[in-house]
């Protein structure tokens, strides 16, 4: 299923299965790892089911603080591109 994240629509879906259920086997089969390259996508759409999801997983799960950690660079870059797309000064 973590393949298959190619259009909003199938980010929506693991977004909505995060709500209420355990983070953990979406967590160990890479979600985050994943989701942190489609941040720079063109779609906004896609950018904001991808905040949403990583959002998620920093609300009560902290085993996902050493993976934020390690990818704190190119999450710093992506949120840094959609700013300055937006037009916000940092």
């Amino acid at each position: 299923m973590i393949a298959e994240l190619s259009n909003p629509q199938s980010l929506r879906e693991i977004r909505n299965e995060l709500i209420g259920n355990d983070k953990r086997v979406l967590f160990n089969r890479g979600l985050i790892e994943t989701v942190v390259p489609l941040i720079n996508e063109s779609d906004q759409e896609m950018t904001y089911e991808c905040l949403v999801i990583l959002n998620s997983f920093l609300i009560d799960f902290p085993d996902a603080i050493d993976v934020f950690n390690c990818l704190a660079s190119q999450i710093k870059e992506s949120v840094q591109t959609i700013l300055e797309k937006c037009d916000f000064k940092v």
